[in-house]
This record gives structure tokens, C-alpha cells and sequence, in this order.
């Protein structure tokens, strides 16, 4: 070719990569966040890593990814993150998010005293309060007593 007659390169593709480490999280727990970088690919073959991009994702209430490709995983199910240069956006990447395990629990009192134990006289009632840990786990649980002649356990408010 001439000199000047060569053809600019253009943007052909954008990927998306974890920006530390060497696999996209294909799962996150309820609170985790992850890094994702783009590259972008030009006509010419050549990359340009790091490159700004707008980021995206299919359902915010699953998670939400910064302008920086921060992604906060907010609640369960499975969202698609997209990141656009220009013209040209990335193959989406699914990412699933699923509550962490309980751990434990804490029982509190209504003033938000921790309870270890309860010593009631007969006719006597104490309202506690139940919260699974941590907090973002599923927060489903059944009160139980071991000895369901001399006590019961009410599911109150």
C-alpha cells in the first residue's frame, strides 16, 4: 500500500475478563462483589486491555455492576453482565447468585438483649426474637422445644 492510503483499525469485539485471577465468577453468594475488566479487539488483531466501557447487567435486583465493572451481587437468581465500547458490546457473561449458608442464629429479647436461655413460670410467656446469620441467608426457620409437655413455642410477630 501507499504510504497514507493504510486503513485505520476499528473496534471488531469487546470481551470481558475477571480483572485479577483467571476465571469469570459463573457464581457469587448474596454480598460478594468481583472485579471484571474489558479488552478490546481491533480490526488489525491488536488489544487494548483495561478500556473504558459502559457496563450493564439484565437485572439489577440480581446484580449491579459499577462504571468501574464492579459487580455487587444483590439477591438470588441469574443475571447477564454486558459492556459496551462505542458501537460494539460484549458477549453477555451470566453470572448466578445464590443466599450464603446459615451459619447460626441470634436470639434476642425485645429490647435486643442476647438471650443464651429462658426460665418461665407456668402460665409465664417471653417473646424472643429469632435472626438467621448471616443476615443475608435465607431467613426461614422452624422454633422448636424438646419437651412439648411442659412448653411450646408460638410463631408470633
Amino acid at each position: 500500500m501507499a504510504r497514507g492510503s493504510e486503513r485505520p483499525k476499528r473496534l471488531t469485539e469487546v470481551e470481558i475478563h475477571p480483572a485479577a485471577g483467571d476465571k469469570l465468577p459463573a457464581l457469587l453468594q448474596v454480598g460478594e462483589t468481583a472485579a471484571l475488566a474489558v479488552r478490546a479487539v481491533f480490526s488489525d488483531d491488536s488489544t487494548a486491555e483495561n478500556v473504558s466501557a459502559a457496563w450493564k447487567s439484565s437485572d439489577t435486583r440480581v446484580l449491579k455492576v459499577s462504571s468501574k465493572g464492579v459487580v455487587t451481587a444483590v439477591g438470588p437468581g441469574t443475571a447477564q453482565v454486558t459492556a459496551s465500547v462505542g458501537l460494539v458490546t460484549s458477549t453477555p457473561v451470566p453470572i448466578q447468585v445464590v443466599r450464603p449458608a446459615a451459619t447460626g442464629f441470634a436470639v434476642t429479647d425485645d429490647s435486643g438483649k442476647t438471650v443464651e436461655s429462658v426460665t418461665l413460670r407456668i402460665g409465664e410467656t417471653k417473646h424472643l426474637n429469632i435472626a438467621v446469620l448471616p443476615s443475608a441467608a435465607d431467613q426461614s426457620y422452624t422454633a422448636t422445644v424438646s419437651n412439648t409437655s411442659i412448653s411450646t413455642v408460638k410463631k408470633g410477630n
